[in-house]
């Protein structure tokens, strides 16, 4: 399974955002599906960038 960094993700944003939303092209070239970057485009702007952080994982409890 690959992760894909807080900038691999912007960086397939914007490009797709650029593309005219291009799903298809966008996701072949930056090696993801179509549906995780129809997923971070729609993240992306209901939220912008703080939105991409990775939400994976168990919650830190402050003690």
């Amino acid at each position: 399974m690959s992760t894909n960094t807080l900038e691999q993700r912007i960086n397939a944003v914007l490009d797709c955002l650029a593309a005219a939303k291009d799903y298809q092209r966008i996701a072949g070239r930056h090696d993801v599906s179509y549906q995780q970057l129809y997923n971070w485009v729609r993240r992306y702007e209901s939220g912008g960038i703080p939105a991409l952080t990775d939400r994976r994982g168990r919650k830190l409890r402050s003690e």
